[in-house]
């Protein structure tokens, strides 16, 4: 039985942690649950500002005590993809609200390795990890024994050898290298060869041992190092699979596959890296809104990019720009272009660029009511554009039944037709030309059927008109007043969370407010 003894809060030299962090660890040796940081200890001190993970192994003992204490800091426990999670490991992802940084927990009940895109090997050594284990001193963390961490660091790089390795060992490739070599470098110089001897004839015979004793000693260990190291194991370490050999490739092969498609998918369409995690309570549409001048697309590509790293997210943008036009939209902008280039084509003004701002500025009534090349144009304009935002609200709810987070840079509305992405064509539903009434008709339904999927979360950035003004100098001050007049105004059904935001304030400021609110809803 592992002993489980209390431990002093420690004296921390450098910059200070996370005081999240900080307070688990003293939470966790309060309470007696014994744990170790068991790999990666080379940047554990990163990891204790929040920059990257944790890796806790965690005795089966204090399992049942563990998600109390973690959730009495708030950490929230988030469920892995189908087909991304792995047996005896659980991800955990706490919120520091001082720096507004999420630490993410791995919490290991069993040594779960292996090769990339597959942990197909559990080391029944936990024991072994957790007896071993001292106290990192300058983080307040208890850790590996280097020379524990160490034979698994070798173990785990001699498991994710491939064929394709062999490929490029023809080269002269080296096989290790990066995080890995500077891993073991690290360790190197803080082993005792002669208890990484002792234990590896323990655990692997004395024939592995011999062999990871020459790579503790060499500047960067060979492919045939490595290969040798995995068939010297007594026993095998392919007796410790998880996966037969055929099973274990086809999962390796479909998880590879997705990988590469989602990189893929990335790189073709933009957006962000797609977390292998959901969020706890499932998905959920954050929408942020707010006036000319308000930050509302630096927040959400801001927000986004920090929530992304740890949970499944989609950012969408609900506006008329020409980044999102469809394929009809930018062939009619196109069209609006040649026509201006004709002769007594007219200013642009003229013809589309009250429709390029969701309604335009001033009276949303000042509608031409007859059928001619322009009301023509901009039914055609505002009908493409309803489609393309009714299918984005039904994506996005797609994508949040599914477990995503949406991030929504703006969020149509009815209660302002002619502002604030509200409905464009109302003042033709009485018109006296048909395709102008059709034309009003179908922008309703749209926005009717985006009324249906209301967001959960709606971030109001609040802006002052003069600070909206210098930040948008271009824009008419009675524009600006009348938006920022309308985002206050704006009311939204019972069961979706209203957060206002002071967007008068330093964007340092207003991040940390956001993603406050942010965390709060998952």
């Amino acid at each position: 039985m592992i002993a489980l003894e209390a431990v002093s809060r420690p004296e921390i030299a450098g910059p200070p942690a996370l005081g999240l962090l900080s307070a688990l660890f003293a939470r966790l040796h309060a309470e007696r649950i014994t744990y170790c940081h068991w790999k990666s200890n080379e940047h554990l001190r990163p990891s204790m500002l929040g920059l990257t993970d944790l890796d806790l192994l965690v005795h089966h003992g204090s399992a049942s005590r563990l998600p109390q204490v973690l959730e009495t800091l708030g950490f929230k426990r988030f469920q892995a993809r189908p087909g991304r999670g792995y047996p005896g490991i659980e991800d955990y992802v706490g919120f520091d609200p001082d720096s507004g940084r999420l630490s993410h927990l791995h919490i290991h009940y069993q040594l779960t390795l292996g090769a990339r895109y597959l942990k197909g090997h559990r080391l029944p050594w936990e024991d072994v990890f957790l007896m071993g284990r001292r106290l990192d001193r300058e983080n307040g963390v208890f850790v590996a024994s280097p020379e524990a961490e160490m034979l698994v660091l070798i173990a785990r790089a001699a498991l994710k050898i491939r064929w394709r390795d062999r490929v490029r060992s023809v080269f002269a490739t080296s096989y290790v290298g990066g995080d890995t070599l500077r891993e073991l470098r690290w360790l190197a110089e803080r082993v005792d060869l002669h208890q990484l001897a002792t234990l590896a004839r323990r655990l692997v015979g004395e024939a592995a041992a011999r062999i990871l004793q020459e790579i503790a000693e060499v500047p960067r260990p060979t492919r045939s190092q490595l290969r040798d190291f995995q068939q010297q194991c007594v026993p095998s370490l392919d007796s410790y699979r998880i996966y037969g050999p055929l099973t274990g490739l086809v999962r390796q092969w479909t998880r590879e596959l997705r990988s590469v498609g989602e990189r893929v998918h990335r790189k073709v369409f933009g957006g962000l890296r797609a977390a292998p995690r959901t969020a706890p309570r499932g998905g959920r549409v954050v929408a942020i809104i707010g006036a000319d001048g308000a930050g509302k697309s630096t927040v959400t590509r801001e927000v986004g990019s920090w929530l992304s790293r740890q949970s499944w997210v989609i950012t969408a943008y609900g506006g008329s720009g020409d980044g999102s036009a469809s394929a009809l939209r930018r062939l009619l902008e196109r069209a609006a272009r040649l026509a201006r280039m004709l002769p007594g084509g007219g200013r642009k003004n003229d013809v589309d660029r009250t429709a390029k701002r969701s309604g335009g500025a001033g009276d949303p009534t000042a509608l031409e009511s007859r059928l001619t090349p322009k009301t023509f144009w901009k039914a055609m304009w505002v009908m493409s554009l309803a489609r393309e935002r009714r299918g984005k609200v039904a994506e996005a709810w797609q994508a949040r039944s599914l477990g995503a987070v949406v991030l929504a840079d703006r969020h149509p509305q009815t209660q302002f037709p002619g502002l604030s992405d509200g409905p464009q064509l109302t003042p033709w539903r009485s018109t006296g030309s048909r395709l102008l009434r059709f034309a009003a008709e179908r922008e309703r339904r749209a926005f009717e059927a985006m009324n249906r999927y209301p967001p959960d979360v709606v971030i109001k950035l609040l802006v002052s008109p003069e600070v909206a003004l210098a930040r948008k100098s271009a824009r008419s001050e009675n524009q600006l007043r009348r938006k920022v007049e309308v985002i206050r105004q704006l009311r939204y059904p019972t069961g979706t969370r209203v957060v206002e935001v002071d967007a008068n304030l330093p964007l340092e400021r207003v991040l940390l407010d956001v993603k406050r609110a942010v965390w709060e809803s998952l």
